[in-house]
């Protein structure tokens, strides 16, 4: 099963204190043992580090050392092209995409490329919007409970 992840699945997995930690983590877990093939945005590796090092509090240089150790080591890294984020803003303003939320279309689209069954996330309302037919079939991380 191929699994993308969203940066607020990963925040959750990696900051103990936050809620959804251990249904994230556990979904972090399973990728890192293979059970499950995990992906990641290129995106989303700049929106860990802006998350951690911000609201997260934590050294910049402990953050980096963590995507690299716990993130990248496990999880395949999905760029989109120049083509491919022109496509994506194409279909944000006909879904009428606004804020924010554009970059979970950019999430969006790398499940797309890879193929992913199943993208995890703590924000179901804004994947629906961007993603709004299966496949991939979005997931609550909050409200998964153990995977």
């Amino acid at each position: 099963m191929k699994v993308l992840f969203d940066t607020s699945a990963l925040i959750p997995a990696l900051v103990q204190s936050l809620a959804g930690h251990s249904a994230a983590l556990q979904w972090l877990e399973k990728a890192q043992r293979k059970e499950i093939q995990g992906f990641v945005s290129a995106h989303t590796l700049a929106e860990l580090y802006g998350g951690l090092t911000g609201f997260g509090k934590k050294r910049p240089v402990d953050v980096r050392r963590v995507i690299e150790v716990e993130i990248r080591a496990y999880l395949e890294v999905v760029a989109l092209d120049a083509e491919e984020y022109a496509c994506m803003l194409d279909d944000a303003a006909r879904l009428n995409v606004k804020g924010a939320t554009v970059h979970d279309a950019v999430h969006a689209y790398a499940a797309r490329k890879v193929g992913a069954d199943q993208i995890l996330t703590g924000n179901i309302r804004h994947f629906a919007l961007v993603c709004p037919t299966p496949p991939p079939v979005i997931l609550d991380v909050f409200g998964l409970g153990t995977p």
